[in-house]
């Protein structure tokens, strides 16, 4: 039942950016803006008919999540944390579906979305909600930190993943607060760093413990 609700909530909020996407592409012939650089000013133009094939981007994605569960050696762990799969499918996909809805907005009246501030709020809400449900990530070769530690050793995955989440968690929620600054791309950047460096270093450092025991 909840697969069901998962690929319902995607088909809709497909359904309506191809329903928004539509309705926009009918009112004028010019070129939507794609592209804005890092004072949200534009620096891309595409053809209008994008409106109507950005938001298919939402299912294929989802489709490649799919397939990827499916092409895992390890895909039987998949079952042990398959509500976090779930949330992960919906969130990826509310991210598309917010990235579509800047690109209508735009078309629509151009100059009158922060680009900037929002993609990185819905960036550090992604974040945060991965970070959450992270613990409950079992050993895979898709999701989660992963490494020759990680993969080789259960216990190193989930003493990685408990420290990460907390990481992923609460960087996202700081990510969210500082959307507003002016320096944002380059906090991003160190936030990315941040939450990519230390649960991998983390993860070494236990394998080598473990190696002198």
């Amino acid at each position: 039942m909840m697969r069901h609700k998962t690929e319902i909530t995607i088909f809709l909020l497909t359904l309506s950016a191809l329903i928004i996407g539509g309705v926009l592409l009918k009112q004028s012939n010019q070129d939507i803006a794609i592209h804005w650089n890092r004072n949200d000013l534009v620096d891309g133009y595409g053809p209008r008919w994008l409106l109507l094939i950005v938001p298919l981007i939402i299912p294929f994605v989802d489709i490649l999540i799919c397939l990827c569960r499916r092409m895992d050696p390890r895909q039987s762990n998949y079952d042990k944390f398959a509500s976090s799969i779930t949330t992960l499918r919906i969130i990826t996909a509310l991210l598309l579906w917010v990235c579509c809805m800047v690109t209508n907005v735009e078309a629509w009246r151009p100059g009158s979305t922060n680009i900037s501030t929002l993609i990185i709020f819905s960036i550090g809400v992604v974040i945060a909600v991965f970070g959450n449900v992270m613990p409950r990530i079992r050993p895979n070769y898709f999701i989660g930190i992963r490494n020759p530690w990680t993969l080789n050793d259960d216990t190193i995955w989930r003493k990685t993943h408990r420290i990460a989440g907390r990481i992923w968690f609460y960087s996202g929620i700081v990510l969210c607060l500082l959307s507003l600054c002016p320096f944002k791309f380059t906090i991003l950047s160190v936030w990315i760093l941040w939450i990519v460096i230390i649960p991998n270093g983390y993860s070494y450092l236990l394998y080598r413990n473990s190696s002198r025991i």
